[in-house]
């Protein structure tokens, strides 16, 4: 179930194709990936929720792509908030913590001319094949930037090291004026990841293991800042 929220004096809409801002405002849609484009070792349980299928460990766990279905763009609003929720994590092979490889952020549209490869080796976000895609990758103990300006590639955007769960949520704040793509955990501010967010952005996760089900469980669109801010 996602949790929408929105500044009460202004509704705001992040339809696939926006062609007119002001109709845009008029209404606030929920997330949906788009489960026709996407990794072919995906499986969606609804409209927000998807699992890597165990056809995935054959396949030597390579990354499955997935976007959403509409297009965020900063005509209609200024920040973009969207969390995920890691259901079900594949366990490290030591100790009672999770080991994950999510990637989480976004894909320049269009989708068909910025992600050419949707599955199979070097296909994840950030990756030279998909080019004008952007990403944290949530892997093992670390929180790392694939293709930021502010951090290598690969770089951790933190030092301190997590012990991930399931049931951890994974947020990315997309604040359009400043360009930037914050990220949280569990609701605690980790770091500025981005400062490249461009004027229109098509959220996407990538997701390699076979079983990790991953949803997304609020999402948040808005002008200006949140009224309890």
């Amino acid at each position: 179930h996602i949790t929408t929220q929105f500044n009460q004096k202004r509704a705001i809409s992040f339809n696939a194709v926006i062609s007119d801002a002001d109709a845009g405002l008029e209404q606030l849609n929920q997330f949906r990936f788009d489960e026709t484009n996407c990794g072919e070792h995906l499986m969606f349980e609804s409209s927000t929720k998807v699992t890597v299928s165990e056809s995935n460990a054959e396949a030597n766990s390579m990354p499955n792509n997935c976007v959403s279905k509409d297009v965020v763009s900063a005509r209609v609003c200024d920040v973009f908030e969207w969390e995920i929720t890691m259901e079900r994590v594949q366990k490290a092979r030591f100790g009672d913590h999770a080991e994950p490889n999510l990637y989480v952020g976004w894909a320049e549209p269009p989708i068909v001319d910025t992600i050419k490869k949707w599955n199979g080796p070097f296909s994840y976000l950030g990756a030279h094949l998909n080019k004008n895609t952007y990403a944290i990758n949530v892997y093992g103990t670390k929180i790392r930037a694939v293709g930021s300006t502010l951090f290598p590639q690969f770089g951790d955007i933190t030092k301190k090291m997590f012990s991930f769960k399931n049931g951890d949520r994974i947020k990315v704040k997309f604040n359009f004026p400043a360009k930037q793509m914050e990220v949280y955990l569990n609701d605690q501010f980790i770091a500025v990841a981005f400062d490249n967010v461009p004027n229109e952005i098509v959220p996407a996760i990538s997701l390699s293991q076979a079983g990790d089900c991953i949803s997304v469980t609020d999402v948040k669109a808005y002008m200006g800042t949140l009224e309890s801010e």
